[in-house]
């Protein structure tokens, strides 16, 4: 399988208004062998006409992504792609191993919903949603801001942007309210 899917972004959030702001440069390839998912930036062909939720998570294995906003998105799967959304997907500024082996040991299976790496930042930093996490006292660097996103057909139609690490309104519950 390989995907593409063009957000149309290049830098998602003014600071000050929480606002989206567009371009016309893709920004992202998924793409899945048998070695576990990655994607880079791209220019290649979109999933035109598709529904996409994109969320973020400061990392994996921490305890809210795993315990609370990753399986929010694993149990309402169904429903969510019930109301028209045709892929989920986790992105994580961790390593495709990291990740490959987080989805193992969260037991996930299939690709409902699917576990991204962003391993070098590109992307995360691409749509201007990085969290500097470096003076946290587990030193975990530059991490993206968690959120969700609802994009139909290349088109962002819905940004639920949380604060630092919080987890407020960016779960799988909160996607399906929007829709």
């Amino acid at each position: 399988m390989a995907l593409t899917i063009t957000t149309s972004l290049t830098r998602l959030i003014s600071s000050q208004t929480k606002t989206l702001s567009f371009s016309s440069k893709s920004l992202l390839r998924i793409s899945s062998t048998s070695r576990p998912l990655h994607f880079s930036t791209s220019s290649s062909s979109t999933i035109t006409g598709k529904k996409t939720i994109f969320f973020a998570v400061p990392g994996a294995f921490t305890p809210t992504c795993s315990q609370k906003h990753l399986p929010s998105f694993v149990e309402k799967a169904s429903e969510l792609k019930a109301k028209g959304i045709d892929v989920i997907a986790c992105i994580s500024v961790n390593d495709a191993f990291v990740m490959k082996a987080w989805k193992e040991n969260l037991k996930i299976e299939g690709d409902d919903v699917l576990l991204l790496s962003d391993g070098n930042g590109n992307f995360t930093k691409a749509i201007g949603v990085e969290l500097d996490l470096s003076d946290n006292p587990v030193g975990l660097g530059v991490r993206s801001r968690r959120y969700a996103l609802l994009a139909d057909d290349g088109v962002v139609k819905v940004l639920n942007l949380e604060e630092g690490g919080s987890f407020t309104f960016s779960g799988a519950e909160d996607m399906l309210k929007a829709l």
